[in-house]
């Protein structure tokens, strides 16, 4: 019953708040972003603006969070990856995003600290994979949760028309009494991407 409870309560953060994360009993301890080297790329902040489009995805995101849910004696997490095919014209600029949703409940009787991750990387040449991250660090009091949505971009451009690939991580860690963060919850997708040769365009021009 506590699995359903946490899932409809993440649900219902999509659908009536306009925060990328939402704690309860606890605080954000920074959110950042970052690239890998010669990338573009930025985090959406979502909004209420932003909220319509993601509610069209509801259906997958309930989909994904049955399916990826870790339960144990401290913590029950919840996280999915989002994906969807997309088509661009080549030797254009292209946004390439992917979603990541997470959940997290500190059953324990201790403050705890955790990290949510989101990933996404394109491989956009042979031998040339950009991605763009989102963290968010945070400190959950005992019997406390949080949930959260980030949806980073990554800004490329690709030569040859054809068929790519795209991935989306969202991931979960916990910071352990040794001084790490040790990764206890993952959700990998991998979305498609058709590139055209950008007469499409020019008809429609």
């Amino acid at each position: 019953m506590k699995g359903k409870l946490f899932t409809l309560s993440l649900l219902s953060l999509l659908t009536a708040q306009s925060y990328a994360v939402e704690i309860k009993n606890g605080k954000l301890l920074s959110s950042k972003e970052w690239t890998t080297p010669n990338t573009k790329g930025f985090a959406i902040k979502h909004d209420g603006k932003q909220l319509a489009s993601i509610k069209k995805r509801l259906d997958m995101i309930k989909q994904a969070l049955t399916t990826q849910h870790i339960k144990t004696s401290d913590q029950s997490t919840y996280v999915a990856s989002i994906s969807t095919p997309i088509t661009v014209a080549a030797n254009k600029v292209a946004d390439i995003s992917g979603l990541g949703l997470f959940g997290i409940a500190n059953l324990s009787p201790e403050t705890q600290m955790y990290l949510a991750m989101t990933t996404v990387c394109v491989d956009s040449a042979p031998g040339v994979n950009n991605c763009t991250f989102h963290t968010d660090e945070m400190q959950l009091d005992a019997n406390s949760g949080a949930y959260g949505i980030n949806e980073p971009v990554v800004q490329t451009t690709f030569a040859e028309p054809g068929n790519y690939t795209y991935s989306v991580t969202m991931s979960i860690a916990q910071f352990m009494e040794e001084g790490y963060y040790q990764f206890t919850d993952i959700s990998d997708s991998i979305g498609t991407i058709t590139v055209t040769d950008g007469s499409d365009d020019k008809k429609a021009k």
